[in-house]
């Protein structure tokens, strides 16, 4: 019953009443596509940092 209710409601809200479900989808898309690219960025940037602390790290231990 739960997964039946969260699947109608993601859906009425993916494809809300009185927007071109067209419009709707490509906002949809766009929206994923810029939150998966600033999240990627930020994930590489992290790890970055993370490796560059692990190198002087074992730069002061040698």
């Amino acid at each position: 019953v739960l997964i039946a209710i969260f699947v109608v409601s993601m859906t009425a809200s993916a494809f809300p009443t009185g927007v071109d479900l067209v419009r709707a989808f490509f906002i949809n898309v766009f929206m994923t596509a810029v939150f998966s690219a600033i999240a990627w960025w930020w994930i590489s940037r992290f790890e970055k940092k993370q490796a560059q602390g692990e190198s002087l790290e074992n730069a002061r231990e040698a």
